[in-house]
């Protein structure tokens, strides 16, 4: 792209460098609440320039990936601030969740930053963060920062994070951008979120989703109030700091809204961000009725960011600097109306996947990005999202996507959650497969019977196994591959 066309021709500010700046114009304003202890702009101008210069102490070179892994939310964000200082690609990992952690995130990593043991040889280099050290950097003194030629000044393109994908299809991979994608993605939260410095922007997730990090730097960099909490309910969040925005995937939202008080009154100032997995109309009528009727619902991708901006009725409108087309399973351009698969050209895209080639030989192709997902083209710059294209069920010949049975299910009065996925039967016909979770005082006997009154009788015979919970993604995303797996290893032991 020409410098005459590059939103980015100039190298734009740090994160660090606009805290610098409000901890200079306002500093006693409150740029971080965690765990009850509020902490002011200067406060955080502070301590980042601490943490840069104990990180720099271990000679990490630029654009060395670094993984980050602590509880302690606000530490967790410093070190990841101070690694941007340093021109260090970071991501985050916790721990719990080691199968993915060893197997595809610690080898490709330069440096593991923790204050929980890895397993030894399970990464290149291992800083282990330590009580005593974390004491004292917070009791170091900052002002060498100055003079120590901090920040590190890098070009546009240089390694800034590494994003996670969801793990839907059940093997995550790790996408590497730019820092000239990352401001594009915080360029495009901008643009809709609606974000000011009087705003109290409730994060409930950690770091390891990319819109939680995106939208709580958009907020630190505007001046605003972020609000670290994993720990509360939505609803404890709202009745103790009246967030102006905050971020919920579906089920969460669901959660909430059902845990709404009669007497509740919708917040006067209040902007709900939702994404990832559909939102279906009844959910959006219900949340417009008793939370708010200021719901930005982004469609979007680790691979490509933002690409655009849904509607109760389900259609979005592409974000401007977006391309979309719809696709057939020739590559040829679908005519309006025709459904097929959803690709994207972004400037907040990435171009491949880290250590897999075969993948990204699938998804990234001459600078479109394949997301995976059908839809249809139902207007200029304006879409139908159907569902995943790998989704798509084949009953006995009778094609057709899951959330055509999932929906109506999900929304009665006997089950919390269900999934629906086509498993060949003796003959090697697909035969439906239903996965439920009951709610509680439902009888299996009464959750099977309002599976089969609600499911229509075209799909022929079909069976239906109960889960304490469904495998699910950290943003919601049902994994219905191994949804499916655990189907099979349960029809297979009850054969047996």
């Amino acid at each position: 792209m020409s410098a005459a066309g590059d939103l980015f021709a100039t190298v734009p500010p740090l994160t660090s460098e606009y805290v610098e700046v409000h901890a200079a114009h306002r500093p006693d304003a409150v740029a971080v609440v965690f765990n009850g202890v509020s902490y002011s702009y200067a406060r955080v101008d502070q301590d980042i320039k601490r943490f840069t210069l104990a990180l720099r102490a271990l000679r990490m070179a630029p654009g060395c990936r670094v993984a980050v892994s602590t509880g302690h939310l606000y530490l967790h964000w410093l070190l990841l601030l101070a690694c941007e200082n340093l021109a260090l690609a970071t991501w985050t990992f916790l721990h719990g969740e080691e199968d993915v952690v060893l197997r595809v995130q610690l080898p490709i990593a330069d440096m593991v930053i923790s204050d929980t043991p890895v397993p030894e040889g399970a990464a290149r280099r291992f800083f282990m963060m330590t009580p005593a050290w974390v004491s004292q950097v917070w009791a170091s003194d900052p002002s060498p920062y100055a003079g120590a030629g901090l920040p590190v000044r890098v070009g546009m393109d240089a390694p800034w994070r590494i994003r996670r994908s969801s793990g839907t299809t059940g093997v995550q991979k790790m996408l590497p951008a730019t820092r000239r994608v990352e401001e594009f993605w915080l360029h495009g939260f901008a643009a809709c979120v609606g974000l000011t410095q009087r705003s109290r922007y409730a994060a409930r997730r950690h770091f390891t989703v990319g819109s939680i990090y995106s939208c709580a730097t958009l907020a630190l960099r505007l001046g605003a109030t972020v609000l670290l909490d994993t720990q509360s309910e939505a609803l404890a969040i709202f009745r103790t700091f009246a967030p102006t925005h905050m971020r919920l995937f579906q089920p969460e939202l669901v959660a909430l809204l059902e845990q709404l008080p009669p007497d509740w009154e919708k917040p006067r100032d209040f902007t709900l961000l939702v994404g990832a997995a559909p939102l279906t109309e009844r959910v959006w009528e219900k949340t417009v009725a008793r939370l708010t009727d200021q719901v930005v619902y982004n469609y979007n991708s680790n691979e490509c960011g933002s690409i655009c901006l849904m509607r109760p009725d389900g259609i979005g409108t592409v974000r401007p600097g977006v391309e979309v087309r719809i696709i057939d399973d020739a590559g040829h351009v679908c005519p309006p109306g025709q459904p097929g698969q959803i690709t994207v050209r972004s400037p907040s895209a990435v171009g491949a996947y880290i250590s897999d080639q075969a993948a990204s030989q699938k998804t990234f192709r001459d600078g479109w990005v394949h997301t995976g997902d059908q839809g249809v083209m139902v207007g200029p710059r304006q879409i139908r999202i159907v569902g995943r294209v790998d989704d798509l069920l084949n009953i006995g010949g009778l094609k057709l996507m899951p959330a055509e049975i999932e929906e109506p299910l999900k929304v009665g009065p006997a089950l919390a959650d269900a999934g629906a996925c086509s498993i060949p039967d003796e003959n090697g016909l697909g035969r439906l497969h239903v996965g439920v979770v009951r709610k509680p005082g439902v009888s299996p006997e009464q959750a099977i019977e309002f599976v089969r009154t609600s499911v229509p009788s075209a799909f022929g015979r079909m069976q239906v196994v109960f889960f304490a919970a469904l495998p699910r993604t950290e943003t919601g995303k049902l994994r219905r591959a191994l949804m499916r797996e655990e189907i099979m290893r349960f029809l297979a032991a009850r054969r047996a």
